[in-house]
């Protein structure tokens, strides 16, 4: 085994374990330290640096062209998750875990160590298959968590709604007591109750939230309404803990070591 494969190895187990470990951070706490995102930032150009000569080594199993042309797409896809960033719908770890990423793994070697690998001339970006797998797999937990409460809940779906939007709720959110939900941390209401000039509450559903609003003053504020008596504690909220992109990133990396770019290449034909 030679110095690269060593530290290609490395770079792997590495990635698992921050991974993993961030992973857990934010759906504990939905927060990730910045020191911990920075720092981990940094050891990754760290090993990079130090593979300096496993990338030398692809350039010569690999066409120069495509390599830098596969370079320039993953940095293109990290600079639309900037922008996503700046629009709240990405927060600042996940921009640079992506981009950690893209340090560690810029070109096709992580596809050798893939336990289904295969010999190709061409390959597609390793960022770009991650967040393929990301996505899917994240489609994949919506899917089977909507059908569950589709099922469980169908009777509390709000009939004013299309049977569209019902469809919609049903798989980013669930309903809950009010009075339980008032004791839930990092969940978010997609029910919202507002005051009326006539001393009621109009309630309004939404299908997503912003990653810089903080749970808690939405629980204040149903709170102040429960004060006025214009809402009841044992009403139903509809409310959602969304799905930290970090984990939907780590199950993209782990199919990238199980399954390599191979499923997308054989399903075009591009190999």
């Amino acid at each position: 085994m030679g110095f690269s494969s060593i530290i290609m190895i490395a770079k792997i187990i590495y990635s698992v374990l921050v991974l993993g470990y961030f992973s857990w951070l934010d759906l504990k706490y939905r927060d990730i330290p910045d020191k911990l995102v920075w720092g981990s930032l940094a050891i990754a150009f760290i090993l990079t640096g130090i593979d300096y000569n496993g990338l030398i080594e692809e350039f010569g199993r690999y066409n120069p062209i495509i390599l830098l042309s596969s370079l320039i797409v993953s940095i293109i896809m990290v600079l639309i998750m900037v922008m996503l960033y700046f629009m709240d719908y990405f927060g600042g770890a996940d921009v640079v875990v992506l981009s950690e990423l893209l340090v560690l793994y810029p070109f096709y070697g992580l596809y050798e160590y893939s336990i289904f690998k295969y010999v190709c001339i061409i390959h597609l970006p390793v960022l770009i298959i991650l967040l393929l797998y990301a996505t899917l797999s994240l489609l994949l937990i919506f899917l089977i968590r909507g059908l569950y409460v589709l099922i469980r809940y169908y009777d509390l779906l709000p009939r004013e709604l299309s049977f569209i939007r019902r469809i919609a709720l049903s798989f980013i959110g669930r309903p809950v007591r009010i009075r339980d939900y008032l004791s839930m941390k990092h969940y978010y209401p997609l029910e919202v109750f507002e005051e009326t000039g006539g001393g009621g509450v109009k309630r309004r559903f939404r299908f997503s939230f912003s990653i810089s609003e903080e749970y808690y003053e939405h629980q204040d504020r149903i709170r102040g309404l429960l004060e006025k008596g214009l809402v009841n504690a044992d009403d139903y909220i509809w409310i959602t803990y969304g799905i930290p992109f970090i984990v939907p990133v780590f199950i993209g990396f782990l199919l990238v070591l199980l399954l390599g770019d191979y499923p997308v290449v054989a399903l075009f034909g591009i190999c």
